[in-house]
């Protein structure tokens, strides 16, 4: 079986426009995903989904063995665990087992403490956060067959995935897109692990469906509540697969209703999307294969157009004294939000507000040659030089689809030109191996020695031979650092 490639094309001029009852002589999406997802067995997914999502799992795990050695994130879940409860399911890099819904609100957090968990660009969401968090912590309590996890992470890829890029555009109206889809995912990847039956696992997707949301105000006031967004996620779609176990009820038509998660999310924009193609789109659990890992430590928006610019910028050699400016070209639709703020620079006041800050963000690259968990400090916040040629960008917008480019104008007239065109879900993302391990020794410096990167490296690869999930934690955690 090979993935089907559609997955964009939820946006129609052809579709039901969003503003009263639609879709109401088909199968309501949520009743027709949770059929398939309840069919759904590990030997139905292709070898590169597979492989996929075990290269998601690594990347996940370098990411946490980074973020869980940070002041901050340790303040952040310190609560939790003292709290405690029934010990079911790890809280990576603490020693620690919560109750699995809290297990999965502190790894979720953990995952997005320091923008370098990866994205999706279908719906220009950050996945892992709320679709590793749920899917590990319970199949560690489970204690499922790692087959069992792949096939739950390639669900919640899928389920959130395909929402999103059905939402594309969400920042623009105000929310995060992540928390916005994320229970549903979570939801349905705890329901399989939890192995609830045909409609229990219906109405837990369909609970997760309704139940997210978290606004993007702290893009504007540059604050932190958006990690808190995803953990919340996180935690959610666990409790509302343990909701449905005891008889909790979905909406059937929690997508496309009156009051749906498409209808209610989308009406006033005058967007449509078209209903019958969404339905359609989970018939390969492809999710995994549209994941896009962060090598920067910044906004999703923002890093692909540094990736583009590494390359030329190491060969080009120039010195950053040699730069008059930079011209940002958004073939993305990143919206006016990022165009006003590119045009009107304010300085950042804060860590998370330099890695949202798109000028903030390519001046400190063009002035260490990376933009890496270690060039975002309270310190580069004050430096004049990096602020200064921050204030020095023009923006141009270009028809969808086009190329985006990162122009970076030197001094003497001449302009090095970085071009790309980045998928949004027309195809899969590509698998960018050498980089993903590099991103792996670099983050798990702190934490794992070679030999502890070398068994890692095999536990992982290995995954779809293990019967015990809970084994496999231990065994992974047992080569960490305190």
């Amino acid at each position: 079986m090979q993935p089907t490639m559609h997955r964009r094309g939820f946006l129609s001029a052809g579709a039901a426009l969003l503003s009263g009852p639609v879709f109401a002589a088909e199968e309501p999406i949520a009743v027709h995903w949770a059929a398939l997802i309840h069919r759904a067995r590990f030997d139905d997914l292709p070898a590169e989904v597979v492989e996929r999502a075990k290269l998601c799992l690594l990347d996940n795990i370098a990411v946490l063995a980074y973020t869980t050695t940070l002041a901050a994130s340790k303040e952040a879940v310190a609560r939790t665990l003292s709290i405690g409860g029934p010990a079911e399911a790890s809280v990576w890099g603490f020693a620690k087992k919560l109750p699995v819904e809290q297990a999965a609100y502190c790894m979720g957090y953990l995952i997005h403490g320091h923008e370098i968990d990866d994205s999706d660009f279908r719906g220009a969401y950050r996945p892992s956060c709320v679709c590793v968090a749920p899917a590990l912590a319970m199949a560690e309590h489970t204690r499922a067959s790692g087959r069992d996890l792949i096939l739950a992470l390639a669900i919640a890829y899928s389920v959130n995935g395909v929402l999103a890029g059905a939402l594309n555009g969400l920042q623009g109206l105000g929310w995060m897109p992540s928390s916005v889809v994320g229970a549903a995912g979570g939801a349905a990847a705890a329901a399989k692990l939890m192995r609830l039956d045909a409609g229990q696992l219906q109405h837990a997707l369909a609970l997760g469906m309704v139940s997210g949301g978290g606004l993007f105000q702290y893009y504007y006031d540059q604050t932190e509540e958006k990690k808190l967004h995803v953990a919340a996620s996180a935690r959610t779609g666990i409790e509302l697969a343990y909701r449905a176990r005891h008889g909790w009820k979905g909406p059937g038509r929690a997508v496309e209703g009156n009051a749906g998660l498409v209808t209610a999310y989308l009406r006033g924009s005058g967007r449509k999307v078209d209903l019958a193609r969404l339905r359609d789109a989970m018939q390969v659990f492809d999710g995994p294969l549209y994941i896009y890992p962060k090598f920067t430590a910044c906004s999703a928006g923002i890093g692909p157009f540094l990736d583009a610019l590494d390359p030329l910028w190491k060969r080009e050699k120039v010195a950053v004294s040699d730069v008059a400016g930079f011209t940002v070209v958004d073939g993305q639709l990143l919206g006016g939000n990022f165009r006003e703020k590119i045009l009107h620079f304010e300085p950042p006041a804060t860590v998370t507000g330099a890695q949202l800050n798109f000028n903030y963000t390519v001046s400190l690259f063009l002035h260490r040659g990376s933009a890496s968990v270690y060039d975002f400090t309270e310190a580069a916040l004050r430096d004049a030089s990096v602020l200064a040629l921050a204030r020095n960008a023009r923006f141009e917008e270009v028809p969808a689809g086009s190329e985006s480019t990162l122009k970076i104008h030197l001094k003497n007239g001449r302009t090095i030109t970085a071009p790309f065109r980045r998928s949004r879900g027309e195809k899969p993302e590509p698998e960018l191996r050498e980089m993903r391990m590099e991103k792996f020794e670099r983050l798990t410096a702190k934490r794992l020695n070679d030999a502890g990167r070398k068994k890692t490296l095999e536990l992982v690869n290995g995954v779809d031979r293990v019967k015990d999930t809970a084994e496999w934690v231990k065994d992974v955690l047992r080569l960490w650092k305190a």
